[in-house]
């Protein structure tokens, strides 16, 4: 079980943007948050934006978690960031997000970004998040089994999926059995799917997870998908910081217990 203390006021709070090279030597940014000169080893957490984004979407969560002491890296990725589907069609962007080129490509970036946060120590606490195509890498790297030829090596010990895709181009339904790390997802009752689903189909990740004591999802009343990227209310994201952070310390204490959130429906297994 994790043993970490979330502690305001841990790091400096000092932004960064450093280049690393992929195995194909293709450069990497990644936007760093927290105090990675210390020379001590603290916790890491690697983040994941969205499909037509940057990692600025997601500074949201890499300031609240640098705060609690961890050293945060936001990978920028170079094949599916805003500069990728400009002008395409609905059709033509649920075609990128199931991308065989585009999800190799990001986990290139996620060993690279990895290789950089582990250059100096093995932290004992060691968090992957991502929002929407960051979640599916997320879940992939987790264990998930996935209809494209992409495997994830499970380097993390808690993964955090927001607004997670379900059944369909990149996940059956036995996809998500294999997880038996911490996993927290969150959607919201607004979390509508490019192809018209509503959020029920994003639960397909949660429910497709294996029993094991230390899965949740969060369900945000009204966030809707951009909420849930950072791209949209203030207080979705004040709501997602806070879950998050109640999820990682009640494992750390190890002893795992229900959400104390009544704002956000929360569901365990």
């Amino acid at each position: 079980m994790m043993a970490v203390t979330l502690t305001a006021g841990a790091h400096v709070h000092a932004q960064e943007t450093v280049q690393v090279t992929r195995s194909d030597d293709k450069p990497l940014s990644l936007t760093l948050y927290g105090a990675w000169l210390q020379e001590r080893c603290d916790p890491i957490m690697i983040l994941s934006h969205g499909l037509n984004d940057d990692g600025s979407s997601l500074s949201f969560m890499a300031l609240s978690f640098a705060k609690k002491g961890f050293n945060v890296a936001v990978m920028n990725h170079p094949e599916s960031n805003k500069d990728t589907v400009v002008g395409a069609s609905t059709e033509e962007f649920i075609a990128a997000s199931h991308d065989t080129y585009k999800f190799k490509a990001r986990m290139l970036d996620l060993s690279a970004a990895y290789k950089y946060a582990t250059q100096n120590c093995q932290p004992e606490i060691q968090v992957m998040g991502g929002y929407a195509m960051g979640a599916a890498l997320t879940v992939l790297e987790a264990g998930a089994k996935s209809k494209l030829p992409i495997k994830g090596e499970d380097r993390f010990t808690a993964y955090i999926a927001l607004s997670p895709q379900g059944v369909g181009k990149v996940f059956s339904r036995a996809a998500w059995t294999k997880i038996v790390k911490p996993m927290l997802m969150m959607t919201g009752t607004k979390d509508d799917t490019l192809d018209g689903e509503t959020y029920i189909s994003r639960l397909d990740a949660f429910y497709g997870l294996p029993v094991s004591g230390n899965k949740r999802v969060g369900i945000i009343k009204d966030a809707t998908h951009q909420d849930l990227g950072g791209n949209g209310k203030r207080k979705v994201q004040t709501q997602m910081n806070h879950f998050a952070a109640e999820f990682l310390t009640t494992l750390s204490k190890g002893q795992w217990r229900s959400s104390r959130m009544r704002s956000i429906d929360s569901r365990d297994k």
